[in-house]
């Protein structure tokens, strides 16, 4: 996050810690921070400081000033004295608000915490996964469970209603789509709770499962004895087939559920019977699994067509957490 403190902050009550605090959270690279270094507020300020804070403060702005040419944040706040609004482009805050809002760790919401942050640590290159990792290690990224599309979405018009929580904030969930571009409703509702004020990513797919690289699930179904399901799943016809499956479950919990099954993609005119019925049951809820066992690697992302879509969206969350 871009933190521009206005000068008049400067000669305003005297901060001194809280003010120091900011600085120090740029040094540790959870924000940037900008100032007008030849402003008059400024160099006073910095001028009452001991020798070692005036030198710390200075090389924050040299590295926030690098960051931000290198890769600008995604979202900026203005710090003034005072006239408090969090929906102006960009949100003014006070430097109380500001220290409130950017010692908050920047939390990400999905549907299972633990398989869902493995999936996106599996999805990451080796810098971003580094990166991920240290700043969950550190206490600035938290990973939230969401439980499910239904209390993800009561989640995020809770979380809304709070600013501080709006702008750290960023979602993933799956779009439980039977079909290319059609998310269930509940995957829809999300996402619209989301809109353009929470950052979010809904899975072209229909749920992490469908991302399994072929070697991964090849091996898995190995050590399952499953070895004849995954032939028959590689045996439909086109990756649309293999992308909306319910792999969890397979085609008999589609054809009992109220949607129906895709009958264009599965029905008795799309597949052949002993096709159908090799694939009756799916390969279970332990599947996701593989994400963070060793079995799902970055080559076989690549030669897959997988890493692509979800790479980007990592790319995009941590732009939003810088």
């Amino acid at each position: 996050m871009k933190v521009v403190i206005d000068d008049a902050v400067f000669t305003g009550p005297s901060f001194v810690m809280d003010m120091l605090l900011l600085f120090q959270l740029a040094l540790e690279r959870r924000h940037r921070i900008i100032v007008d270094e030849a402003g008059t507020g400024y160099t006073t300020w910095l001028a009452g400081l001991g020798r070692d804070a005036q030198e710390e403060c200075r090389l924050a702005l040299e590295e926030s000033a690098e960051a931000e040419a290198r890769e600008p944040a995604r979202r900026e706040i203005r710090v003034v004295c005072s006239g408090t609004d969090w929906d102006g482009a960009p949100p003014t805050v006070t430097l109380a608000e500001a220290t409130r809002l950017l010692r908050r760790p920047f939390r990400v919401l999905v549907e299972n915490r633990g398989n869902d942050f493995r999936f996106l640590l599996t999805m990451a290159n080796d810098a971003q996964r580094a990166e991920l990792e240290e700043r969950q290690k550190q206490e600035w990224l938290a990973i939230e469970h969401g439980g499910g599309i239904t209390e993800m979405e009561g989640s995020v018009q809770e979380w809304k209603r709070d600013p501080i929580k709006r702008l750290t904030l960023w979602v993933l969930f799956d779009s439980d789509a039977r079909r290319a571009g059609q998310p269930s409703y509940q995957a829809r509702r999300l996402s619209a709770a989301c809109g353009r004020r929470v950052p979010h990513h809904m899975l072209k797919r229909r749920a992490i499962e469908n991302y399994v690289t072929r070697n991964a699930l090849e091996e898995w179904g190995e050590a399952k004895d499953m070895q004849e399901r995954v032939e028959a799943f590689y045996a439909m016809p086109t990756q649309d087939h293999r992308s909306f499956f319910n792999m969890k479950h397979g085609l008999r919990k589609d054809a009992r559920s109220a949607d129906g099954i895709a009958e264009d993609l599965y029905g008795v005119e799309a597949l052949d019977v002993e096709l159908r019925r090799r694939l009756d049951l799916g390969f279970g809820p332990r599947l996701r699994d593989v994400f963070g066992d060793g079995r799902v690697r970055t080559a076989d992302l690549i030669a897959d067509g997988t890493f692509a879509e979800v790479n980007g969206a990592i790319t995009e969350l941590l732009a939003w957490m810088r």
